[in-house]
């Protein structure tokens, strides 16, 4: 949850928890690490996801209670947001959400494997962000995205109502391979999860608003 300024900078607040396969291997990683050095470790997770910025007042659950899932959470500040380019008054943006997991992008190659490829656990990963824009300022979100198989699903909702940009994303394992003969289809899947995740969206001030420089 976050709200960007008029001079592009995001603050928000970033939350996870994580169960499962993933939970033991955030478990294991702040093991490795002495407590003192947690906020380092915040970041670099945070970096690896995608989240370009500073953060600050990291928690951290206890790392041995295994019986409960693994929670983080931070402060969260950016500068220039994005793509925020001081020249224009119109900016490009992206919801700070990190790519599910699978997404292909346009392209890229995959060799058809000999065998059914494995999608991993069966399990569900789900993804809710807020931004707050500068007073006035307004912006179209993208469309809905529905895709459904035997196999998985994934499904992303968009609104802008009130000042504040909402997502979230929702993808979902249901069986842990995909038949091999739909190996194709499974292409199809990822490359559109990878053009919702990409996504821009132009965001534009007031109209009375005006640059001086």
């Amino acid at each position: 949850e976050g709200k960007l300024s008029d001079q592009g900078l995001f603050t928000g607040h970033f939350a996870q928890t994580t169960d499962g396969d993933f939970g033991i291997l955030y478990r294991a990683s702040f093991r490795r690490v002495p407590k003192s050095q947690w906020k380092e470790l915040v970041h670099r997770v945070l970096n690896s996801e995608g989240y370009a910025g500073e953060v600050s007042n990291p928690q951290v659950s206890e790392v041995e209670q295994i019986s409960q899932p693994f929670q983080l959470s931070c402060d969260y500040t950016r500068e220039k947001y994005y793509q925020w380019d001081d020249k224009y008054t119109s900016h490009w943006i992206s919801l700070p959400l990190p790519a599910i997991g699978g997404e292909l992008a346009p392209g890229v190659k995959e060799k058809k494997p000999a065998d059914d490829p494995e999608l991993g656990s069966v399990g569900e990963t789900a993804y809710h962000a807020t931004m707050q824009l500068p007073a006035g300022w307004t912006m179209t979100p993208p469309k809905d995205v529905d895709l459904k198989e035997d196999w998985v699903e994934y499904h992303a909702k968009y609104s802008f109502k009130d000042g504040i940009f909402t997502a979230d994303r929702v993808a979902t394992i249901k069986k842990s391979k995909v038949p091999l003969e739909q190996w194709e289809k499974y292409l199809a899947f990822r490359r559109e999860m990878y053009e919702d995740w990409s996504h821009q969206t132009l965001i534009s001030p007031p109209k009375n608003h005006h640059k001086f420089f």
